[in-house]
């Protein structure tokens, strides 16, 4: 029993104690306990095997410890074996107070992850899973998420693979999984089929299989996604070739916000411009254009534009789409908006984001920066 201690040292301790040593002391102590309580020690990020049974021998332990956890993190590189020592029992025993899960561990089989899938979490809503045959199990199960992710994973061993749902059962379902509060879907698109999305307004159509590069999204597979509730669309072709994909995107998603494609090549990358701006018409509510290209990208510069043409560009984009407020061209920001005179102006911004956060990168960064004189350039019609 601890007792008699300052409070002064008991915070100082705290600080030093592992999420399973606090918990068990936190049974003997209440300002231990308060100190347990705090946010700090409810996400658990586990980095390799070792940390996995630690962790369950501490929930063991410390029965006080699995309430508390609200986010948890399976990511390292060893392949795990749904057979694992404590594996299937520490989700468990975590399971009742989850929010958000993340797997992030290629399996040794397809069906490793097959205690995951009949585990009931009902409080997840915020969740990231192998793209295995277990997943159609698990979503039925947990039909409340909000956000969804599907990756598709791999490790150092020639067994660790997981298996598209399109390779087991095929591209075409009977009837698709009701997820009726998904806001939010990141993952291949073949996957995105076999989940009914009427009110999912986010889209992050990510690759099914790196080799899947070799090959952009045909017009298909962007036509079985149509949705009116989507307003959020994030692409990432193989390269710029693509170029019949933009009438698919505005006919599928008649009240698209925000357009995000990203591609690590520049083939293409000027014809592609040029269809998206004929096309731009047809877009009713989009504010926001991003299109990227890798840093290390493969062919010609994309940019061989003056400034003087790109502002041009820029302008003209906006006059032809007139609720468009930024724009994102390679490594170029635009700022589109009206002043009180009636007129456009446009504020040019030379910052380069990274490749793979381009749309939250945009999301998080507020205009002021570019308001200033020493970052952008202002462009007005009787400036052209």
């Amino acid at each position: 029993m601890i007792s008699g201690l300052p409070a002064e040292l008991i915070d100082e301790t705290s600080s030093y104690l592992s999420p399973g040593d606090l918990a068990q002391l936190s049974q003997t102590n209440h300002r231990l306990f308060l100190h347990c309580q705090r946010p700090l020690y409810r996400k658990v990020d586990l980095a390799s095997c070792l940390a996995v049974a630690s962790f369950f021998h501490s929930l063991l332990r410390n029965g006080a410890l699995a309430p508390l956890v609200k986010e948890l993190k399976i990511s390292f590189r060893e392949p795990i074996h749904g057979l694992l020592t404590g594996y299937d029992r520490l989700i468990a025993r975590v399971a009742p107070s989850l929010v958000n899960l993340a797997m992030l561990s290629a399996p040794y089989a397809p069906r490793a992850f097959h205690g995951l899938s009949t585990t009931h979490f009902p409080r997840l809503t915020d969740c990231t899973i192998p793209n295995s045959n277990d997943m159609l199990e698990f979503l039925r199960h947990h039909r409340a998420l909000v956000t969804l992710e599907i990756k598709h994973l791999f490790a150092w061993h020639r067994r660790a693979d997981t298996t598209g749902l399109f390779e087991l059962y095929g591209p075409h379902p009977e009837k698709p999984i009701s997820l009726p509060t998904l806001r939010s879907y990141t993952g291949p698109p073949r996957a995105a089929v076999w989940i009914s999305r009427e009110r999912c307004s986010a889209l992050n159509l990510a690759p099914t299989h790196p080799c899947s590069r070799r090959r952009n999204c045909n017009g298909y597979e962007i036509r079985s996604l149509a949705s009116s509730a989507v307003t959020t669309l994030e692409y990432f072709p193989r390269d710029w070739t693509c170029t019949f994909v933009v009438s698919d995107i505005r006919r599928s998603f008649p009240n698209l916000v925000d357009l995000v494609i990203q591609s690590p090549r520049a083939d293409n990358w000027k014809g592609f411009l040029a269809v998206l701006e004929r096309a731009l018409h047809g877009f009713k509510n989009l504010e926001f254009i991003g299109l990227a290209i890798a840093l290390n990208y493969v062919g010609s510069p994309p940019e061989t534009l003056s400034v003087e043409e790109q502002r041009a560009r820029a302008y003209a984009w906006g006059e032809k789409c007139p609720t468009l407020r930024e724009l994102y061209i390679a490594n170029t920001r635009y700022h589109l908006r009206n002043v009180e005179s009636g007129d456009r102006i446009c504020e040019i911004c030379p910052k380069p984001a990274e490749i793979g956060s381009l749309g939250k990168y945009v999301k998080q960064n507020d205009s002021e920066e570019c308001k200033n004189s020493d970052c952008g350039t202002m462009l007005t019609p009787r400036t052209l």
